[in-house]
């Protein structure tokens, strides 16, 4: 059907006042819900952002015509309302995978959305590019907050970075505070050119923004000078972390449209050696209900979580499952007892102590961000050498009740060690394939780790019995064979449900091996292809249950780039959903040396509302 622009804009003012006025049934399911998010960037408060389900079909967003019934091509919320005579009824409206686009739900484009603005999912219309990604909910946004999770040599030795990657087709704008204090973002950031020992450090103006494809290392805090010290001049250069359990302060970043963000600490490849790094979560994507993950026990190091507010006067609930040792700010408080902290806007709550937390449930009246790691991780436990190793863990309403399982490309020969971590009582849990320890049923807060080399699809009996999955690289001494083979780390498991079209994402240029694993979900009995723009169309694709994974190098032995691949901003594509993960470690055959260090993380995600369990703490 052919609209004329006077129609489309007629539709879309029809749509937007109609959102305006309460026809947004997904806001209101939400509300019913009491699923929150965070504020767009600049806000002063939490705001609430309505939502819509995504459509069970492939098409992105939910489905808007005229016809009030649902239809089996865009799913999702549908509107009645009268039109003028002379325009035709709209089309079932959705976005482009990018959302540049507004387009009808069999892929027709109907409008472009141009500079600062996107295309909104709960309205089908363009708005400001920012709210539209708040309302969009993805692991795509216009603020984040960089925490330094503690690591076991100390907080004044190593550089906390945040690497910043526009995925908009205009300048990206960046701002960054601390303690409420703007800081000249000219004098810390750096655009990345080249790989290993070759790697260049180009000037940022924020006269003229982050150009599009770009990525901006924010060198955050930590000494300046030869690795594992930032090769520029930090931010705040010390006094950023907190040892032990206490409350200290995050690293705000906004943009004016919308970025992917990871932290990584500390940088530096080789020099590093201690190295965690997460894909950072937008405060859009933030709620107030969580459960504590952290990878593994106490060894070297010990497990931390840390939760950051966006709000003043946030009153974070802990129930936990050990006993909190306690510190500055945090009361000592038994197992199973609850405990309250009060947080304003920045700071984190960071809870560092030998006995695990996994499991402990987290509820605020403010949406907040939680963190998962470890300041020292041995995989297994006793393997020498150790890893810093963090990931940030999306909401309990966003976790799956099925999840792929494929590990990173061997290194050598060697298995990936896995954790499932229950969230509610009664977990049973189906296996696609007979694996020696995997668990038939978790409770809450239970962790099981295992061993398995194969690729597996794990799912529970339904969506209110959602779980955790993590996968994790052993440490290098694990195997003779895999000695100096990067090091102990782990990363986060997404399920189907959030998998996405598109992703835009950032491989470290100081690691010299950087492995892509890949898995794609069937639409209608077919696989679509899947596009990555330094090489084109994946190949080598392998069933597990009903989905199929591969994996894909950019770079490998001494930093040498794979079929014109290598590391930096990359954006993979396709017309179905899939999930993405990044892996990078270094190897014995570099110079100067990247031995026994790692890194890894989910390339994106949506972060959607996928199940109605809330868990409420008790005293």
């Amino acid at each position: 059907m052919q609209t004329t622009t006077t129609a489309r804009a007629r539709w879309a003012g029809a749509l937007a006042m109609l959102a305006a006025c309460g026809g947004d049934t997904g806001a209101a399911t939400t509300a019913a819900t009491g699923a929150s998010t965070g504020a767009s960037a600049g806000s002063e408060d939490s705001g609430t952002h309505g939502t819509t389900g995504v459509a069970t079909g492939e098409t992105i967003g939910t489905g808007v015509d005229g016809s009030g019934s649902s239809s089996s091509s865009g799913g999702g919320v549908k509107f009645d309302f009268a039109v003028e005579p002379d325009l035709p009824p709209p089309d079932c409206l959705t976005c482009s995978a990018d959302f540049h686009e507004v387009l009808t739900c069999d892929g027709a484009p109907v409008t472009g959305c141009v500079g600062t603005q996107g295309c909104d999912l709960a309205t089908g219309t363009c708005i400001d590019a920012c709210t539209a990604a708040a309302n969009n909910r993805q692991s795509i946004g216009c603020e984040y907050y960089a925490t330094f999770m503690q690591h076991w040599d100390g907080p004044g030795n190593r550089c906390f970075v945040a690497f910043v990657a526009n995925t908009w087709n205009t300048p990206a704008t960046i701002e960054v505070s601390y303690q409420g204090t703007a800081l000249t973002v000219d004098d810390f950031a750096r655009i990345p050119n080249g790989t290993g020992p070759g790697l260049t450090y180009d000037a940022y103006d924020g006269a003229v923004g982050l150009a599009p494809g770009e990525v901006a290392i924010l060198f955050l805090s930590g000494p300046q000078g030869a690795g594992p010290a930032c090769p520029v001049a930090s931010a705040v250069p010390s006094g950023v972390a907190v040892t032990g359990t206490g409350i200290g302060d995050a690293f705000r970043i906004t943009t004016d449209v919308p970025v992917v963000a990871y932290q990584m600490n500390p940088y530096g490849g080789g020099s590093a050696a201690v190295t965690g790094a997460s894909l950072l979560l937008p405060t859009s994507a933030w709620d107030t209900n969580y459960v504590v993950v952290n990878p593994q026990a106490a060894s070297i190091g010990v497990p931390t979580a840390n939760i950051v507010a966006q709000v003043d006067g946030t009153t974070v609930t802990i129930e936990p499952t050990a006993a909190i040792v306690g510190g500055t700010g945090v009361p000592a408080t038994p197992a199973g007892v609850s405990v309250d902290v009060l947080l304003d806007r920045g700071q984190h709550l960071q809870l560092t102590q030998s006995a695990e937390l996994t499991g402990s449930i987290v509820q605020t009246d403010q949406p907040v961000g939680l963190m998962g790691g470890h300041t020292g991780m041995q995989v297994p436990v006793g393997t020498p050498y150790s890893d810093h190793a963090e990931q940030m863990i999306p909401p309990v309403r966003s976790l799956g009740h099925e999840y792929v399982g494929v590990m990173h490309r061997p290194r050598v020969d060697e298995p990936a060690l896995w954790r499932v971590v229950g969230v509610v009582d009664g977990t049973d849990l189906t296996w696609s394939t007979n694996i020696a320890g995997s668990p038939m049923s978790v409770q809450r807060g239970e962790a099981v780790d295992f061993i398995s080399a194969d690729p597996f699809v794990v799912e529970s009996q339904d969506a209110d019995h959602p779980f955790v999955l993590l996968e994790l690289m052993s440490g290098s001494q694990w195997q003779p064979s895999i000695s100096g083979y990067g090091d102990s780390d782990f990363v986060l498991g997404v399920p189907p449900e959030q998998y996405m079209p598109r992703f835009v994402f950032f491989t470290d240029p100081t690691y010299p091996e950087t492995n892509l694993v890949v898995v794609r979900r069937a639409v209608n009995g077919s696989f679509a292809d899947v596009d990555l723009d330094c090489l084109g169309v994946l190949d080598g694709w392998e069933s597990v249950g009903n989905y199929e994974w591969t994996r894909v190098d950019l770079s490998t032995g001494n930093f040498m780039s794979v079929d014109g691949c290598d590391n930096g901003r990359h954006e993979m594509t396709s017309a179905g959903r899939f999930g993405l993960w990044v892996w990078g470690w270094g190897t014995p055959l570099t110079t100067p040396n990247t031995q026994n260090v790692s890194y890894g993380y989910p390339g994106g995600m949506n972060v959607q509302p996928i199940n109605d369990v809330v868990l409420d703490p008790e005293g």
